[in-house]
């Protein structure tokens, strides 16, 4: 549950609009509430598949994606993520305390098997709005097993009907590059990259960058959209300035203009089985709550230039 106040304010809804919600919604509202508002104002993109990843381990890719899966719910987006990563960080944070793991479909039976798909394996979170793939460190497996043109094929067949249950899909991947990470790039309509504003990670950008460039050009199919965002961001440590300067100099044109800040409470709140949208204050909650809307509104214009393409061609 999120104040109804603060809700409109993250959602940008002003004047007439605004007064209208007001008077017909509660002070506190939930993803259902949430999901009629966004429906009533069209303020949610088409159904869309982001990716969140960069071949580098320890710049917060996980604490993005639920951050940012559960930010997105708040938008009313029905969310499902996919855990990608053999350590399995999104799925111990998002999986209900209550589940028996060992009885549920995992990601490894799913590329493994032939007649489920994820539609068929999602599972509730404890996050209103989100579903989730739960990973575990067998899905390694999928890796020696699966791989070239046949990995991207399977992964298809995988979102056989996603479009019909979820609004937006969030692949959470892991720091190393397999055939399996690179269907989850090029299958995507947003890779969004999380740096660290040093100089370690600019290489890590170039790479990430180049294999989604020629995973596109190998498999001929349209190059996903890329944007970075700085994550755990703190203008004020030397050991960043140079980094941030090279990387705001080459990349720039594809650095969406929101930060998340670096903050002690982003690990405590996660320990403690929380999101930035359960804490109730703080510069990091509207950080994420502007992410949220730039990535929608992002999804939203991919799609209207797709649109336009196809009509042009």
């Amino acid at each position: 549950m999120i104040r109804l106040d603060t809700a409109l304010d993250w959602l940008e809804v002003k004047g007439r609009n605004r007064k209208k919600i007001t008077g017909r919604f509660p002070h506190t509202v939930g993803f259902e509430e949430l999901k009629e508002i966004s429906g009533e104002l069209d303020l949610a993109p088409p159904f869309s598949i982001v990716t969140v990843g960069i071949e580098r381990g320890g710049v917060g890719k996980s604490a993005m994606t639920v951050n940012l899966a559960a930010f997105l719910a708040m938008r009313g987006l029905r969310v499902l993520v996919l855990d990608y990563d053999p350590q399995a960080c999104t799925t111990n944070f998002l999986l209900p305390d209550n589940i028996e793991y060992s009885g549920l479909i995992t990601m490894l039976e799913l590329f493994s098997g032939t007649d489920r798909n994820f539609t068929d394996a999602a599972i509730e979170t404890r996050l209103e709005g989100v579903w989730m793939i739960p990973s575990k460190p067998e899905v390694r497996i999928i890796d020696r097993t699966l791989t070239g043109k046949a990995v991207h094929e399977k992964l298809d067949k995988l979102f056989t009907g996603c479009s019909e249950m979820f609004d937006l899909v969030i692949i959470d991947t892991p720091p190393s590059y397999s055939d399996r990470v690179a269907a989850a790039y090029v299958g995507a309509d947003l890779v969004l990259i999380p740096v660290l504003p040093d100089v370690w990670t600019i290489e890590s950008i170039a790479l990430t960058i180049e294999d989604v460039e020629s995973t596109s050009r190998e498999l001929k199919c349209r190059m996903p959209d890329v944007r970075l965002v700085f994550n755990r961001f703190n203008p004020r440590r030397r050991a960043g300035i140079e980094g941030e300067s090279i990387i705001r100099k080459e990349y720039g044109d594809i650095l969406l203009p929101q930060t998340i800040s670096e903050s002690a409470s982003v690990q405590n709140l996660l320990n403690e089985g929380l999101t930035f949208l359960n804490a109730g204050y703080g510069k990091v909650r509207d950080e994420y709550a502007e992410l949220a809307r730039l990535v929608s509104k992002r999804l939203k214009e991919i799609s209207v230039n797709e649109r336009t393409e196809k009509t042009e061609s």
